[in-house]
């Protein structure tokens, strides 16, 4: 597994965005660059897909 990557086999950056992305309420998410290739970089994020399991167990982590 690449240095940064989880179990679901996504950066640890695409993960975040990607779990603020499939919470209730929340439409869009704003990551901050500086170069365009940042945010490319950022927009990957799209293609990382959470189940429920995923967005609970991430959750369970940010309560500790």
């Amino acid at each position: 597994m690449p240095s940064g990557e989880n179990s679901i086999g996504a950066l640890l950056k695409h993960l975040a965005l990607a779990w603020l992305l499939n919470k209730e309420g929340i439409d869009t998410v704003i990551p901050g660059g500086k170069r365009a290739a940042q945010i490319r970089e950022s927009v990957r994020a799209v293609d990382v897909l959470l189940n429920e399991q995923d967005m609970k167990q991430i959750e369970s982590i940010l309560e500790d």
